[in-house]
């Protein structure tokens, strides 16, 4: 196998890897909603993760790893930084973000539970960095 089939093999494999990461940053964002609901002290709510958030990772998880090509992300694995990996995870979720809430605004589909959204962009970035930087090891 030439050098290029198997570095665009690789890179296939870590993008399936990446998707597959950030549908369980949501999943483990949906379980954290209550407890963090109740160190916040706001009213928990009895909200189903799937009716709520499904439409989302319909969304969330093929573009992601599509945005962090489109960004660079897996170019040059060895030889970037770790400010310049969290600055092209970070722009790809901005992007995601955007792409979500104007989906959400113009397709007036149901609301997206905020609190589970944004835990699941951050264990989302989390996941990603460590991903990013166990491959450099």
């Amino acid at each position: 196998m030439s050098d290029n089939r198997k570095d665009s093999f690789t890179t296939q494999v870590i993008q399936i890897t990446d998707a597959v990461l950030i549908w369980l940053a949501f999943v483990i964002a949906s379980e954290l909603r209550v407890p963090v609901r109740l160190a916040l002290n706001m009213q928990v709510d009895d909200q189903q993760f799937d009716s709520a958030m499904r439409w989302i990772l319909y969304i969330v998880v093929p573009f992601t790893p599509l945005l962090l090509i489109r960004f660079h992300f897996y170019k040059r694995g060895r030889e970037k930084s770790w400010w310049t990996s969290a600055k092209q995870i970070l722009l790809s979720l901005m992007v995601v973000v955007l792409i979500v809430s104007l989906i959400s605004i113009f397709a007036k589909l149901s609301t997206p539970p905020r609190l589970i959204f944004g835990i699941g962009l951050l264990c989302a970035f989390l996941a990603l960095m460590i991903r990013d930087r166990m491959l450099l090891w």
